[in-house]
Order: structure tokens, then C-alpha cells, then sequence
């Protein structure tokens, strides 16, 4: 089910860092993290990041609180963030 986001996030990975072994394995810790923060908090990681990727291009930079409602524990979240971890919503 994430293995487009782990295809895609992978790929910027490789592309991004040298063949190192140490940096890949930073890049490898930096998608684990992304994943599985969502997960923490409840979330629907594959929702939430569809949600973040389709939102933050709309999202002016104000101040420091105009971010406050894609952060993970916001109350302001998208429903279809919330809910089952093994579905995703198309």
C-alpha cells in the first residue's frame, strides 16, 4: 500500500545522497521517520502526506503559525487523515 511513497521518497533519496552506505542509511532513517510518525499520532500515513502534498503548495507563509494546522496533532486536519492505517482514500 505505501510502496509508491516509498518508491518515490527512495528514488529522491538515492538521487540526493552519494552511494554512501552511512548517508543512505540516514536516507533510509528520514523515510522511516517520515512514515511512521503519522502512524504515532493516529494518522493514516499515505492520507496524511497525500493531504500535506496537496495542501502546502496552497499555503502562504504568514508567520510562524501558518503552518499550524498540517502539523500531525492538529485539530484541523483533514478527516481523511484520521482512520484505519491499512486504507487508503483514492
Amino acid at each position: 500500500m505505501y510502496g509508491e511513497i516509498w518508491k518515490l521518497l527512495w528514488k529522491t533519496i538515492c538521487q540526493n545522497f552519494s552511494k554512501n552506505t552511512c548517508q543512505l542509511q540516514v536516507g533510509s532513517a528520514i523515510i522511516y521517520s517520515i512514515i511512521e510518525t503519522p502512524k504515532l499520532n493516529g494518522l493514516n500515513p499515505f492520507n496524511y502526506l497525500t493531504y500535506l502534498f496537496e495542501e502546502l503548495p496552497n499555503t502562504r507563509l504568514k508567520n510562524e503559525s501558518s503552518l499550524e494546522h498540517l502539523l500531525l496533532w492538529s485539530d484541523q486536519l483533514a478527516e481523511e487523515c484520521h482512520g484505519n492505517l491499512n486504507s487508503k482514500t483514492e
